[in-house]
C-alpha cells in the first residue's frame, strides 16, 4: 500500500502545523502570469503594475467578486437537483483525472492541463474539484474557464461548484457546465461503471453544506451501489477533514450515516491550495485526498514538525503531519517553477488520477509534468 521505503524520519511530535496564507499584496509583484505553449507562465503585470490577478492580494479582483456577490445575492441561480441515477457510464477499465483550484490555467495550471491532455493511455474523464479564482461572471466562462480547460475533447468533463463560482450567484458557472464541452445537467452528478460509482457533490451552493436533497441522494446511491456490488467514491469542493483549516462540518453531519456505516471507499476534494494524502480514517474506513494544487499558487506549508519524510524524484517531498482528531496526512512540499521570482516560496502544482481496472482502484498523485509522486492501490 503506502510506499514507505526511503522515508527520512524527522523530529517526533504530534502537533498540527499552522496554516500559511498565499502570497498577497506587494509581495505578489510578479504580475499576472499568462500561460505559454510550453506551460510556463508569461510575465505580465496588471494595470497598476503591482498585483497579480486571482491571488488573495488582487484587491481589485476580490473587491469585484465581493461587491458582485453583494449586488447579485438576490440573483442566485436556482438550485438544480442532481439526476437520481448516475448520469453517465464509463468503461470498466478507465482513467479519471482529478484537479482542483485550476480555473485560471496559470502558475502550473497550463502544465497540468497539457499533461492531462497528452497522457497515454488517454483519460476517459476529467473532474475539476472547483475554484476558478475569479468571480465567474457571465463574461468570464469562455475566457478563463472553458478556454483553459484541458484539450481532451474525447474525455467526459465534469466541473464542481465552489465558493468562487458562487460569488456571482453561480450564473457564469451554470452557463459553463451547460456548454457543449460539458453538457452537465446539475452541479451534482454521478458516473459509474460495473464496479464503481463516483458521486460528485455540490458543497458550495450552501457553503460547506449539501444543498437540496443531496444527502438523501448520496444515501440512495450508496444503497444502490451496495445492492449491485459497487464501491462508492465521493468528490466535492470542500473537504471532510483538514490538517490546516476548519473542515465542512455541516456536510459531514449530513452524510453521517453513510460515513459511519463505512460505505465510502475514498473522498477527493480541493478548497485548500495543497496536495495531501491522508491515512485511512479509522472511523469511516475511507481514504481522504486533498487535490487543490492544480493552479493558483500558495505559500509552502511549515513541515518542520513532520513525523516522517519521503523524497520524490525531482526534489519534492511528502511530509507526514498529524493533528488531533484527523488522520495523519502526507503533505506535498517543494518549489513551484511556474511562479517567476517566487519559486522557492510557492508549493508545487500537480493533479491526481484514478485507474479503474475492473474491481481494482489504483490512484496516482502527479507533478504538473505528469511524473508520478504517489501511487497506491485502494482496492
Amino acid at each position: 500500500m503506502n510506499e514507505r521505503e526511503g522515508y527520512e524520519h524527522a523530529a517526533a511530535g504530534h502537533e498540527g502545523t499552522s496554516f500559511v496564507p498565499v502570497i498577497r499584496g506587494e509581495r505578489a509583484n510578479m504580475g499576472q502570469a499568462r500561460p505559454t505553449e510550453t506551460g510556463r507562465p508569461r510575465r505580465r503585470e496588471d494595470r497598476r503594475g503591482r498585483e497579480r490577478l486571482f491571488d488573495e492580494g488582487d484587491l481589485a479582483g476580490w473587491a469585484q467578486g465581493f461587491f458582485g456577490l453583494w449586488r447579485k445575492q438576490n440573483e442566485k441561480h436556482a438550485w438544480v437537483p442532481p439526476p437520481e441515477e448516475p448520469w453517465r457510464t464509463i468503461g470498466d477499465v478507465a482513467r479519471v483525472a482529478i484537479f482542483g483550484e485550476y480555473g485560471t490555467g496559470q502558475f502550473g495550471g497550463t502544465a497540468c492541463a497539457e499533461s492531462m491532455a497528452t497522457a497515454r493511455p488517454a483519460f476517459d474523464a476529467l473532474i475539476h474539484l472547483g475554484d476558478s479564482h475569479c468571480p465567474m461572471l457571465p463574461v468570464e466562462p469562455e475566457e478563463r474557464f472553458l478556454g483553459a480547460w484541458p484539450a481532451a475533447p474525447e474525455a467526459l468533463s465534469i466541473a464542481l461548484c465552489s465558493s468562487q463560482e458562487m460569488a456571482s450567484g453561480a450564473r457564469g458557472y451554470f452557463e459553463a457546465i451547460r456548454s457543449a464541452r460539458f453538457g452537465q445537467p446539475s452541479s451534482a452528478v454521478a458516473i459509474e461503471n460495473r464496479y464503481f460509482v463516483i458521486a460528485c457533490l455540490d458543497s458550495a451552493y450552501s457553503e460547506g453544506d449539501l444543498a437540496g436533497d443531496q444527502a438523501g441522494w448520496v444515501l440512495r446511491l450508496s444503497e444502490r451501489a451496495r445492492a449491485r456490488g459497487q464501491r462508492l467514491v465521493l468528490m466535492s469542493h470542500h473537504g471532510p477533514m483538514s490538517l490546516f483549516e476548519p473542515h465542512a462540518r455541516a456536510m459531514v453531519s449530513a452524510l453521517g450515516g453513510v460515513l459511519r456505516e463505512r460505505r465510502v471507499l475514498s473522498w477527493y476534494w480541493a478548497h485548500e491550495r495543497r496536495a495531501v494524502v491522508f491515512e485511512m480514517h479509522e472511523g469511516w474506513g475511507l481514504f481522504g485526498r486533498c487535490v487543490g494544487n492544480s493552479g493558483n499558487p500558495a505559500r509552502r506549508d511549515d513541515v518542520s514538525k513532520a513525523l516522517a519524510r519521503r523524497v520524490n524524484a525531482g526534489g519534492t517531498t511528502w511530509n507526514l503531519l498529524a493533528k488531533k482528531g484527523v488522520p495523519p496526512g502526507w503533505v506535498l512540499d517543494g518549489e513551484n517553477p511556474f511562479v517567476p521570482g517566487h519559486t522557492e516560496e510557492c508549493a508545487p502544482p500537480g493533479f491526481a488520477s484514478l485507474i479503474l481496472d475492473g474491481p481494482h482502484l489504483h490512484e496516482i498523485v502527479h507533478a504538473a509534468s505528469g511524473r508520478e509522486l504517489w501511487t497506491e492501490q485502494l482496492c
